[in-house]
């Protein structure tokens, strides 16, 4: 879908200093930013202190930021701006959205899950795709990588032959498996339903504990001897002492999580008054009914006013609704659809009145504002001319022929694209070099009025491990 414009290996010592939170970073006409102030921005806008604290450019561009967002903010409750009818449906909008996107942060945070799991062992022979021959590599034919499969088969079977016959499965896993897991006599710890290798995952399950495969199991480039070590229940819980590995068990937690709030979110869109004719829908038909839920219907025409709408008020060109495709359409109604059901069941269960959604939402609020003033005041009546395109495709072209004139000898010449196939790409890329400009200039001027400084010695700023002092 096209971009909308809505919206190190080296060790670091610790900070020279971390700096009170009331330092006073930048001041302006009014107004100061405090070194408390600039790290509750970041956190909102969940910005990682340490991408930013890295480096005095990125503190001092981030301060700009903030200040541009509150001038701009003032600017527009000063004009009224917050009252006219265009910003109250755009506020309406992405009210509803945020709500429905918050509630889905804090199901996947926060919801319970209790899944069957297996705890594996396996011994994985390596079966290679491809064979090196004078210092180069070479793919296998199908009937070479069907011999290997079957090389490693024949070692696999007289390895369970082994195991059948009272052997280790720990230390055979060490002599002869390929994978990282053999250091650990082949346990590869829990794993359960919808994780990955779903042929592995299979056969644990068929087993009991205790039991192994006894034939070889074919994987992707491997040969595969599986045992079942122990069944048992995960949940909230149990999941930190039956999964050892701190790091796979916060895997483990994450991924069940997020199934858990998948098989919740199926669950609302399987209500008996939900509707759901996305894949089937005609979106030139404008009265066709592309969802509904509870009675509330979604149509094809309604799409089309809403995009029409929110590309003309937020900074898109004026003809960008019209260029939206069918199919981009029906991947914006899916995500419509699924916010719509989050929104309904974030409402009943009163999502909208927690301390952290009124906090985000106060900060996303100004945010949106802000940015629609902006949007509205400063980026309207952008056009591109014919004359514009046709410019800048005669420059691309004659770029093109300097690179072709200036290739050495071997090299192919670079074809020009016909201006068909150009000519929206090329008119994107000149809104987009308008539009920047705009907001730059915007920008700039909105500082320099209101006398906009950062004071620099008061930046954090993370150093890398310097050289030692030469003697």
């Amino acid at each position: 879908m096209k971009k909308n414009y809505l919206l190190l290996p080296l060790l670091l010592l610790p900070l020279i200093f971390n700096g009170c939170s009331c330092d006073v970073l930048a001041e302006y006409k009014d107004g100061r930013i405090t070194r408390g102030e600039f790290k509750e921005w970041l956190s909102a806008r969940h910005i990682p202190e340490d991408a930013v604290l890295d480096s005095v450019d990125n503190q001092k561009a981030k301060l700009r930021d903030i200040a541009v967002e509150r001038l701009t903010l003032l600017e527009a409750k000063k004009a009224g701006f917050d009252k006219t009818d265009d910003f109250t449906k755009i506020e309406a909008f992405y009210r509803e959205a945020f709500i429905a996107d918050f509630y889905k942060k804090q199901l996947r945070s926060g919801e319970n899950f209790e899944e069957d799991a297996v705890g594996v062992s396996v011994i994985k022979l390596r079966v290679k795709d491809y064979v090196t021959e004078n210092n180069k590599n070479r793919k296998l034919t199908a009937l070479e990588l069907e011999s290997e499969y079957q090389k490693q088969e024949k070692k696999a079977g007289e390895l369970i032959s082994a195991l059948n016959s009272g052997g280790d499965f720990a230390a055979l896993a060490k002599e002869n498996s390929d994978d990282y897991s053999k250091e650990k006599g082949g346990d590869i710890g829990f794993v359960v339903k919808g994780g990955a290798e779903e042929d592995l995952v299979k056969a644990a399950f068929a087993l009991n504990a205790g039991e192994f495969t006894q034939k070889p199991l074919r994987l992707r480039g491997a040969v595969c001897i599986v045992k079942a070590n122990k069944k048992a229940r995960l949940n909230n819980s149990n999941i930190e002492s039956l999964v050892v590995d701190e790091k796979r068990a916060k895997q483990l937690s994450e991924m069940l999580r997020n199934s858990s709030a998948d098989k919740y979110e199926q669950s609302l869109v399987s209500a008996g008054d939900v509707v759901n004719n996305i894949e089937s829908a005609n979106f030139r038909d404008k009265n066709t009914v592309v969802y509904s839920i509870g009675g509330k219907e979604l149509t094809a025409g309604y799409l089309d006013e809403l995009l029409s709408f929110l590309t003309s008020r937020l900074g898109g060109q004026s003809n960008e609704a019209d260029k939206i495709t069918n199919d981009q359409k029906k991947e914006i109604a899916r995500i419509m659809f699924m916010r719509t059901l989050l929104l309904r069941d974030a409402l009943k269960n009163n999502a909208d009145k927690s301390k952290d959604y009124i906090k985000e939402w106060d900060f996303f609020y100004n945010v949106t504002l802000g940015t629609a003033y902006k949007n509205n005041t400063v980026l309207q009546g952008i056009k591109i001319t014919p004359e514009q395109v046709n410019a800048e495709y005669a420059e691309q072209a004659k770029r093109t022929a300097e690179r072709n004139k200036n290739l050495r000898p071997g090299m192919r010449p670079e074809p020009l694209r016909p201006f068909a196939e150009m000519k929206d790409r090329i008119e994107n890329m000149l809104y987009g070099k308008e539009r920047a400009l705009r907001i730059r200039q915007y920008d700039d001027s909105l500082l320099e009025s209101v006398n906009f400084a950062i004071k620099e010695d008061k930046l954090e700023v993370k150093k890398n491990n310097p050289k030692p002092p030469k003697p």
